[in-house]
């Protein structure tokens, strides 16, 4: 929200990934800077419909570029995040997994039940002072979201996963940042879920310091690298005769 595709790409940086693993990135701008992304805010166009708008905007990208057999990936920031959710609950198997950076699921999302089992990567910092990390009002009173463990849940529950396995990843820096992985098993959808619990961490992009926003988004961190690790978690799950 308030961004666009081509700031998102800049801020992100993954296009230095992509150069190095060979893939293709899209950048799409959202109507009026912004996604319509479930939580039905009363800035929102809701005769929009984004999820078909990426959609077939990765379609046509695809064929025009001969792509349409390769394994095709979601991920997203905040605004982004949430509408890459509203995808996951709402899509089957166009996208192989997704990915939500700093968002969780919006409360009227979560009255509804995915479609189908999806690979799931989350990142929450857990001192967000814009998305709650333990879930309720969005700053500014852009919607009521859950938190970050009711969110996972959904997906648990969807995955029919069983077990889960948690560790402290080094602390690398002294900037009061800690990252707790999780990952969980034994689910019998045989879909991937990983969160990144990211301790002490604000509303920024895992990796990347931005000093300027530091008082209105919280505590920035490089403790992790959101673009390497949303790569390995999507290479992870792709098929590997594509």
């Amino acid at each position: 929200r308030a961004g666009s595709g081509k700031e998102f790409f800049l801020k992100t940086e993954f296009y230095k990934v992509a150069e190095r693993e060979g893939i293709a990135l899209i950048f799409p701008d959202g109507f009026n800077r912004s996604w319509v992304d479930g939580r039905n805010l009363k800035v929102d166009d809701l005769s929009l419909d984004d999820k078909d708008f990426i959609i077939n905007l990765t379609k046509d990208f695809c064929f025009k570029n001969n792509l349409m057999e390769k394994d095709r990936f979601l991920f997203g920031y905040s605004n982004g995040g949430f509408m890459t959710q509203k995808i996951a609950f709402e899509e089957t198997d166009f996208f192989r997994a997704y990915a939500s950076i700093v968002s969780t699921i919006s409360s009227n999302l979560s009255k509804k039940n995915p479609i189908v089992a999806q690979n799931i990567l989350f990142m929450n910092g857990t001192e967000d002072p814009v998305v709650p990390f333990l879930g309720g009002e969005v700053t500014g009173g852009k919607g009521k979201i859950l938190s970050s463990a009711n969110a996972v849940k959904i997906w648990k529950q969807k995955n029919l996963c069983t077990k889960s396995e948690s560790n402290f990843l080094k602390d690398k820096f002294n900037d009061g940042v800690q990252i707790k992985k999780t990952d969980f098993l034994d689910c019998k959808s045989i879909k991937k879920i990983r969160i990144f619990e990211m301790i002490g961490a604000g509303h920024g992009w895992p990796g990347k310091i931005e000093s300027e926003l530091s008082k209105s988004f919280g505590r920035f961190s490089e403790e992790i690298s959101a673009n390497e690790e949303i790569f390995e978690f999507f290479m992870n799950t792709r098929d590997p005769k594509k």
